[in-house]
């Protein structure tokens, strides 16, 4: 058997002496790289969870943080292993990072004209219209002519006979499904059950051809892709108010104006038209991934054509360079409100020195190895931004409220 001995040491001594032999890394970096290896000083400093162990050729310690203020550390000499066996192991290697170059020369000129199918805007009359003109606004005839023809086409792949549905037996299979929800029942069937019948959903359509149609119904030929018809706008956070204690996934927020909510990250146009979304479920539904704001974008474009240069915005929660620099290769062009602490080394003059100037002042760098932008903007306080397209020098007055002079100004 091994001896053992323990040597007790406080806080300060026991991390002076695992440091000693390294570089002037931190807590963080505790491993040593092959180049600081020392012959005389060989060791391998790993941390596991609150356990410390370091190893020597000769021998292992192992410091289990005890207190707060005082740690064992136990020496042991363990066996030699067989010099046939292998005896280290291989460490992943770090991912590499892009080389941020910053310089105050102009970014190359881009071509940012978009080559997606535009989508028109509402109209100004929108206060005058009626639940079914916004009805018909979204479900015209044209729609359904093809959910005729398309739900035809995929009852006869799957089953080699056509349902042959029509426009109007759709149009009441839509009213059917928009009635259910307002005059609940436990199961679809029992509206036309002897017991709970309900003439306004069972006189419309027999139960059997309701089946049928609720079993073939299909918007697309599956054998063909659909092509991008929309201009993309912003991703952000929402909170859907609700009341329910039982749901799991509340969130609760005291700074927002709903305070008590599920949270929805959304992706939405320029005229507010939501794309895409996803709730937010909690950290053990998402997986290994940690839902940060790289994660959200990423998983809301995922069905974006790539390479037509769509223009993305969304603000500093969800910002990194790295972030714009992933979706700058997929082709997706971006502007973003961005933190100080994300601009990996940009240097831009200071909060005091922007004050100084008179208020719209700003300042740019340029990223020379991948075109990124950042300006730093002073209004009644710096915003910083980023873009992987716009032109700094390109600047519009705008009005902004005056504080001392309580008016609107240039």
């Amino acid at each position: 058997m091994n001896k053992h001995s323990k040597t007790r040491y406080d806080l300060n001594e026991a991390i002076q002496y695992i440091l000693e032999p390294g570089s002037e890394s931190d807590l963080s970096d505790l491993e040593l790289s092959s180049d600081e290896e020392d012959d005389n000083n060989l060791f391998v400093v790993t941390c596991i969870h609150n356990e410390i162990s370091i190893c020597e050729e000769e021998q292992c310690m192992t410091a289990d943080i005890l207190l707060e203020d005082e740690i064992s550390i136990e020496f042991t000499t363990p066996d030699k292993p067989n010099t046939n066996e292998q005896t280290s192991s291989s460490t992943s290697p770090k991912p590499i990072t892009h080389n941020y170059k910053w310089c105050n020369k102009r970014p190359p000129i881009r071509d940012t004209t978009f080559s997606g199918c535009e989508f028109s805007l509402p109209p100004n009359n929108v206060d005058t219209f009626t639940p079914l003109i916004y009805f018909q606004m979204f479900w015209k005839d044209t729609l359904f002519t093809l959910l005729a023809e398309q739900t035809n086409l995929y009852s006869v792949q799957i089953s080699s006979k056509s349902v042959n549905v029509t426009e109007t037996e759709l149009k009441q299979f839509i009213a059917i499904q928009m009635y259910m929800p307002i005059f609940k029942l436990p199961a679809y069937y029992m509206y036309w059950s002897t017991e709970k019948r309900y003439p306004k959903i069972a006189d419309l359509m027999s139960l059997s051809r309701y089946k049928k149609i609720r079993e073939f119904l299909h918007a697309a030929d599956n054998s063909r892709l659909n092509d991008p018809n929309q201009k993309l706008g912003s991703i952000d956070k929402q909170i859907i108010p609700a009341k329910t204690r039982y749901s799991g996934i509340r969130q609760y927020n005291p700074k927002k104006p709903v305070k008590w909510g599920f949270k929805n990250f959304v992706c939405s146009g320029i005229s507010g038209v939501v794309y895409d979304f996803f709730l937010y479920t909690g950290a053990a539904a998402i997986g290994s991934e940690k839902c940060n704001g790289s994660y959200v974008v990423k998983r809301l474009i995922e069905s974006l054509p790539k390479n037509q240069n769509f223009k993305l915005c969304f603000d500093n929660w969800f910002c990194s360079l790295d972030l714009c620099l992933h979706l700058n290769k997929l082709g997706i062009l971006t502007t973003a409100t961005i933190r100080n602490d994300r601009m990996q080394g940009c240097c831009l003059p200071t909060e005091s020195e922007m004050r100084k100037k008179q208020g719209g002042s700003h300042a740019y760098k340029c990223d020379i190895n991948s075109g990124i932008i950042i300006s730093r903007w002073y209004d009644n306080k710096c915003v910083n931004l980023c873009s992987t397209y716009c032109d700094p020098d390109s600047i519009l007055d705008v009005k902004r409220w005056n504080r001392t002079k309580k008016t609107l100004s240039t």
